[in-house]
């Protein structure tokens, strides 16, 4: 997952004028179109996303009191 954001980062950093522009909503739904750079990391979130999630849910349910404090 570092490695994606990592990646991720990288675009966002060529691509920041363009991104941080502001823009209506069809403005911002052109940027899907005009920037793909990020679909590949797209995919690959989705692949590993039910993974990671899993790995998540059971680290807070084995150490559920870090999370809440039941009264």
């Amino acid at each position: 997952m570092a490695k994606l954001l990592q990646q991720a980062q990288i675009i966002y950093r060529d691509k920041k004028d363009i991104l941080e522009e502001e823009k209506d909503i069809e403005g911002f739904s052109q940027l899907y179109e005009d920037i793909t750079d990020f679909e590949p990391l797209d995919d690959e979130f989705y692949e590993i996303m039910d993974e990671e999630t899993t790995i998540l849910k059971e680290y807070i349910h084995n150490n559920l009191c870090s999370f809440v404090q039941l009264i």
